[in-house]
């Protein structure tokens, strides 16, 4: 490191001596701007000089003295100029020591001189510069003593010459007043050299600590900037590692909203102004970034009370899942999900708010409940057609033996006679009667169905010119069949009995009159495509609807109106059982049954059959004919006596010859026996015991060729498919009519014989 001193002493200028005097000097203070500094510069100066040059004053003083034998001067000179030697190598000692010790050295030189040559000599300069030495080496008070001992040195030296105490006064007249007047002088001029100096030291000293206040100051204030900017630079990095923690947080925040699937927006309280918005929210209500800047938050939300939620989240802090309706940018109005909570950020209130979208959840919610509601309109029908089915087996019992012994009795007598009239009135009842339970068993979807390709148009017509006749001319009927060409595969029986069904049920809802309008027309759903009930499957569909202008119904009466024996209508006009009928004719077609009504407004009902893709074939329709008769020998077994007797009565009257049983077990036992004797078997499925399934199979075990027929009122185990699969021929649904059974045993006879 650089030496302060010599710093300062470049600075400053400094020549070649002032160079060898800061290279040699000790160390003494230990700044250019400490009084001591310049002290010791002078000192050293004073003593570096005296040892360099003093020596030529000092060797010609000694050879002087010498010759002219003044020993004692000799000594003094030489102690003198030795103890300037030895202070310019004793520079360990200090200071003060050494300025007293240089001092003393002047001052006895002075008084050596003095008393040697008196006045003429050197003495009094010497003496003249002991005071001025004094005071710039050392303090004011040394020098004021100094000057003291001055003036004492010269009385003494007066004293003495007034004694005739030198030698060096002879031939001087006046010699002591001379004196008097030269110390006088001397005085004087000492003392104001002395005490100027002093004075400008002591002027130096006070600017030099004037000087060395300021610098401390300085110092200070300096140290005070620096810290100050330290500190700057602290809270700078603080600053910039806070400015930079904070865009690293906006960011993972952002991120982690642009990750939200749902919308998301933060906005003002103040003004519910959007702040930002997620990609989510953006695409959500087709809004750009500054088109939202000029919109409000309430702006969006349709049909909840905007300011009312927000006051709801300012009491509260936050609101969870507010069901409201939000416009999109397209005017489309949406279901959502109001979630939102306040936050603060930098003593603005904002709210950061989610709106889940849940138009799509809701769409499927509706569907759902469509579906489960038909799940349960299934399952009652299911159960209720169970009931019907056991209902139907019984009461197709009594029907056969009513109608069959009716059509016997009809043969016996004369045609036109009021007996004949009686029993085809009660034959007709009957028949009535089993239309009914085809309605049940058609209601319950457990009869068999023969579905050919059908014209719906064309049933429409006809069930519309029947019905005219039947309602009030009150009612206007229209028709609106449009252009369609499509058929469906159906039972055409049972779409004329939905038809006339559908419109018997309009028209008595209009007793006071009204307008009946039945319209056919295309419809095609795709994959895609909204449905009118969730379940339809995507395809071409005829779209049937039965309208009319009546009394209407609540929405409590049309959740039930599917229901079977449910009505409206008083006891004797009507059963409960139209609309259900109509219900399982549609479903057992594929299809689907809508109704919507208001009060006072009338009904309509709409009706989705499956189009028919194949190939319509032509079926002849023969006229009447003639029942076809045998000789064939006929086992007839069924466990109700009354309908085996009945058969057997009306094979015999066909020309068969019939045995007959009650019990299965029997039959089987005698068919053992006589296996052979049969041409044909007619069994009842349902008998104890043994069914008469069961009674076939062990039948065909002992006669693989013998053809069976197998009548039953009613079971839902037992189809065609399933019994031609063991070998019955054929499956004949009671009761059974003259004529069915007829048929039935000449054709399953006859394709035997061609087998």
């Amino acid at each position: 490191m650089s030496d302060p001193r010599r710093n300062t002493l470049t600075r400053m200028g400094a020549n070649g001596w002032d160079r060898l005097v800061g290279l040699t000097m000790p160390d003494g203070a230990k700044s250019a701007e400490d009084l001591l500094f310049w002290r010791e510069r002078v000192l050293w100066s004073v003593v570096l000089g005296c040892s360099l040059v003093g020596f030529l004053a000092y060797a010609p003083g000694a050879r002087l003295a010498l010759i002219e034998g003044r020993w004692w001067v000799l000594t003094v000179d030489t102690f003198a100029y030795a103890v300037v030697i030895s202070l310019l190598f004793l520079r360990r000692l200090s200071y003060r020591l050494r300025a007293v010790g240089l001092c003393a050295v002047v001052y006895v030189l002075s008084w050596a001189l003095i008393l040697s040559v008196g006045p003429y000599g050197a003495g009094t300069i010497w003496l003249f510069a002991f005071a001025v030495l004094t005071g710039a080496l050392l303090s004011r008070k040394a020098a004021v003593a100094a000057l003291i001992l001055n003036a004492l040195t010269l009385l003494v030296v007066g004293l003495l010459l007034s004694k005739g105490a030198f030698e060096w006064p002879a031939g001087v007249e006046n010699a002591v007043e001379k004196w008097l007047v030269v110390s006088a002088s001397f005085i004087f001029l000492n003392t104001m050299a002395t005490m100027m100096l002093n004075i400008l030291i002591n002027g130096i000293e006070t600017s030099l600590a004037k000087e060395r206040i300021a610098g401390r100051r300085l110092e200070a204030r300096q140290h005070e900037l620096r810290s100050a900017n330290q500190r700057m630079h602290l809270e700078m990095r603080e600053r910039i590692a806070k400015e930079k923690a904070l865009r690293e947080s906006e960011e993972k925040h952002r991120l982690t909203l642009e990750s939200v699937p749902d919308a998301t927006a933060v906005c003002r309280m103040n003004d519910f102004g959007f702040i930002y918005i997620n990609g989510a929210f953006a695409r959500r209500f087709g809004y750009s970034s500054e088109k939202m800047k000029e919109i409000r938050f309430t702006d969006l939300i349709r049909n909840a009370d905007a300011d009312g939620i927000m006051e709801l989240l300012r009491r509260d802090g936050k609101v969870t899942d507010v069901p409201v309706q939000f416009a999109t940018s397209e005017g489309e109005v949406r279901d959502g999900l109001f979630s939102a909570t306040l936050i603060a950020v930098e003593g603005e209130i904002r709210f950061v708010g989610v709106i889940k979208d849940i138009t799509e959840w809701k769409r499927a919610e509706r569907e759902k409940c469509g579906l489960e509601e038909q799940l349960k309109q299934s399952q009652k029908m299911e159960a209720i057609g169970t009931l019907a089915g056991g209902i139907a087996h019984d009461f197709n019992n009594i029907l056969a033996a009513m109608m069959g012994y009716t059509e016997l009795t009809l043969g016996d007598l004369p045609e036109g006679s009021r007996e004949a009239e009686n029993l085809r009135q009660v034959l007709w009842a009957g028949r009535r009667a089993k239309g009914l339970v085809r309605q049940i068993l058609s209601f319950s979807r457990q009869n068999e169905q023969e579905q050919v390709p059908v014209d719906l148009a064309s049933i429409v017509k006809e069930a519309l010119n029947l019905l005219r006749a039947s309602i009030p001319s009150t009612i206007e009927i229209r028709q609106s069949l449009g252009e369609t060409d499509a058929r469906i595969l159906a039972d055409p029986v049972q779409m004329h009995q939905l038809l006339m069904n559908l419109c018997t049920n309009a028209a008595q809802a209009m007793e006071e009159g009204g307008v009946l309008e039945v319209g056919l027309s295309n419809e095609r759903f795709g994959p895609e495509s909204s449905k009118p009930v969730p379940s339809l499957k995507p395809g071409n569909y005829l779209k049937l609807t039965v309208s009319d202008t009546g009394i209407g119904m609540d929405q409590e009466t049309l959740a039930r109106i599917f229901d079977p024996f449910f009505t409206t209508k008083e006891v004797d006009k009507g059963t409960g059982m139209g609309l259900a009928v109509a219900h399982g004719v549609v479903k057992s077609h594929g299809g689907e049954i809508t109704a919507g009504s208001e009060p006072g407004h009338g009904s309509t009902f709409t009706v989705y059959l499956p189009v028919f893709e194949g190939t319509a074939s032509s079926h002849p329709i023969s006229g009447d004919e003639s029942l076809p008769t045998g000789t064939e020998r006929v086992l007839l077994v069924d466990d109700e006596e009354v309908l085996v007797d009945l058969e057997g009565q009306t094979l015999e009257g066909l020309g068969y010859r019939a045995t007959t049983f009650t019990s299965s077990t029997a039959a089987l036992e005698y068919f053992k026996a006589h296996a052979n004797d049969f041409d044909l078997v007619i069994t009842d499925y349902t008998m104890p015991k043994m069914t008469g399934l069961s009674l076939s199979q062990e039948l065909l075990r002992i006669r693989p060729e013998l053809p069976i027929i197998i009548t039953t009122g009613f079971s839902r185990n037992l189809t065609e498919e399933k019994a031609r699969s063991v070998g019955i021929k054929r499956v004949l649904m009671k009761p059974l009519g003259r004529s069915m059974l007829a048929k039935a045993v000449r054709h399953v006879l006859e394709h035997q014989k061609s087998a």
